[in-house]
This record gives C-alpha cells, structure tokens and sequence, in this order.
C-alpha cells in the first residue's frame, strides 16, 4: 500500500469524513473503510462529487484520527471503459454508510452476546430464527444442529439413568430431589420424538428447521385458507 496520507488542519467536511482538494485531484479522509473504493486499472469505478467525476487513483492509512485516505483524479476524458458500480459521494452517502456499519457493530455485539446460548436458540421456532436470529449472523440451521446434540445428550443421560442403572431413577428426579420418575419417562418420550423429527428435517436439507414440538403442531394444525376456485 501507499505512504499513509499526512492529516492536514485544512479541508471541507463531509459528514464524519473530510476532503482536501489540490490542484486537480482530491484526498478523502475517512475512518471506515470503503471496499468499493476500489484502485482499478481498467473498468474503472466513476465517483461523482460536486457534479465532477473521478476515479480512485491509490489508496493509504491515514493519519488519527482518519483511518484510510483515498486520493480521486478527475475522470480522464477519453476514458469511454468503466464499471456498472457508480458512486454518489455526499453528506447522505456518509451517513448511510455510518449507519450501516453502526448496525453491523451492534448485530456483532448482540451475536456474541447470544453465543453461549447458541444450542438453546435452536428450540426456537423457524420463524423467529428466521426473522430475529438470522440477522446477527446466526444460521438457523446451525443452531438447530446444535440444539439436537443438546436434546440428544440428554436422552441419552436419562436412557442410563432410567434404563440402565439399576436404581431406575431419573436425572431430574436426582438433581431436583423430586418423589417419582414420572417427569424423567415423559421429558426422555418427549425429547426422543421431537429429536428424531428434527434431524429427519436437517437430513432433508430444510433451510430453517424446525423449533421444539414446532412439527407436532404443524402435524395437527394447518392454516386456514381461502375458498379455492374450483375449475368448471
């Protein structure tokens, strides 16, 4: 890359960014980084700025408390070849593009935040993955996965403890000190069924399996739709 671009006290302000103009071409300070800014030397992106257009002629590291520095020659006039990407560099341009990365750092923030619940997520219901989930980065399928070792894990812990071990007593009865094993049969029955069901969905390649007991109810209940038109 380039000698990083000196910071200097003079320029005009662009949102958060700042440009400093020379004799014919511009430098764009800026403290995100601009993948579509991009240094070609053939198909050339056009930037429009001021009702001029430019190309991105090199690119550095900036001074603090910029990040990256792009230098923009004017667009050469014999210069008929450039890209289908063209772009409108303004006030608004800045602020959707803060905004967008402002959104990004905060779906990163939240996606971490989710993390150590990640098997658990997968008993949500597809839609809510789908619609709530998904967005910070979270595959839903991924977490149905996960969600199935869970539930498996635990069948298989209640398997040894009820079938196995020849006190037949329950984990839940075990750890909550409860008086019969009646919850342990119906959470391995339970846990069983909805594994084996699952799986047979992420066996099938679903995009967005479904949540815990979320095929049982889509078994018995079905959306009511509207009159069909029935062909003469």
């Amino acid at each position: 890359m380039d000698p990083v671009f000196e910071n200097t006290p003079d320029g005009l302000r662009i949102g958060s960014d700042k440009v400093v103009f020379f004799e014919e071409s511009i430098v764009v300070y800026t403290g995100r980084a601009m993948p579509d800014w991009q240094v070609r030397e053939y198909c050339r992106i056009p930037i429009y700025f001021q009702d001029r257009k430019y190309y991105v002629r090199r690119k550095a590291r900036a001074e603090p408390p910029y990040l990256m520095g792009y230098e923009l020659a004017p667009w050469p006039e014999d210069l008929h070849e450039e890209s289908t990407l063209s772009i409108t560099y303004d006030e608004e341009y800045v602020a959707q593009r803060d905004r967008l990365i402002l959104a990004d750092q905060k779906n990163d923030l939240v996606r971490l935040l989710l993390l150590p619940f990640f098997p658990l997520l997968g008993f949500l219901w597809s839609r809510f993955k789908d619609r709530e989930l998904e967005r910070f980065g979270l595959n839903p399928a991924s977490m149905t996965s996960a969600s199935l070792l869970l539930s498996s894990a635990v069948v298989v812990i209640e398997t040894i403890f009820l079938f196995v071990l020849p006190s037949h007593v329950g984990f839940a009865e075990v750890v909550f000190g409860l008086a019969t094993s009646w919850l342990d049969y119906a959470l391995f029955a339970v846990l069983l069924l909805d594994t084996i069901a699952r799986y047979d969905q992420v066996l099938r390649g679903v995009e967005s399996p479904p949540g815990f007991l979320e095929w049982l109810v889509k078994l018995f209940w079905r959306p009511r739709g509207g009159a069909r038109n029935h062909s003469p």
